[in-house]
């Protein structure tokens, strides 16, 4: 079992706590296109099915960074833009999905690119006072709690150095990389393949963009 110190530190070190931030994203986004599924009795495990392999990808991918980062001091000029990366693709994908409720692709993000004067017009038109005023709170608290973790911690005097921090959060990670993997293995792949609710279904069940 991964030792306990590791789940905090997954929130405090800047590539892991961007995958973490990367899959919670996702599980939002999720969650909220299967609102607009008809006729789902078990929306609970449909949602475990459905988030499985982006939890496989951005848990497996912190296990992996954290392993750099322990074993080479520089592994961060490597870690932190493929991070970066991720956090950016899994915001755009879950925008995407709330927005038109299917699983985004490349040629979509081209022809939304094309097109982006008329997304501009229609983002004007529902951005409201509350929203606009979110976002960039949003923003801020996202930025700050990882810092403030890390300084509480550091009050009670938790080592942050690299061999033992970049242990902790590989086992951690690879954890709930390796829980994702059986319910990946064990989950069938298709389900009612007929029905506008399972079409629906994999069209949230896949990766980023």
């Amino acid at each position: 079992m991964p030792p306990r110190s590791g789940w905090p530190r997954l929130l405090t070190a800047f590539s892991a706590y961007l995958l973490v931030l990367s899959a919670l994203t996702t599980i939002v986004g999720k969650a909220i296109a299967m609102e607009m599924i008809e006729g789902v009795d078990h929306p609970v495990w449909l949602l475990g099915w459905a988030v499985s392999q982006d939890l496989l990808v951005y848990f497996g991918l912190a296990a992996m960074l954290a392993g750099l980062e322990r074993r080479f001091r520089r592994a961060r000029l490597l870690t932190y833009p493929l991070a970066l990366g991720a956090v950016i693709t899994a915001l755009l994908n879950t925008t995407y999905l709330v927005m038109t409720g299917e699983q985004a692709t490349w040629e979509a993000f081209n022809q939304l690119v094309a097109r982006i004067g008329d997304v501009t017009d229609i983002t004007g038109e529902v951005l409201t006072f509350e929203l606009a005023l979110g976002i960039p709170v949003g923003l801020v608290l996202a930025v700050a709690l990882p810092l403030l973790l890390r300084r509480y911690l550091l009050r009670r005097r938790w080592s942050f150095e690299p061999a033992l921090d970049g242990r902790a959060r590989m086992l951690c990670a690879g954890w709930l990389a390796a829980f994702s993997l059986v319910i990946v293995a064990v989950t069938p792949g298709r389900r009612g393949a007929g029905s506008a609710a399972s079409r629906r279904r994999r069209s949230c069940r896949g990766g980023g963009p």
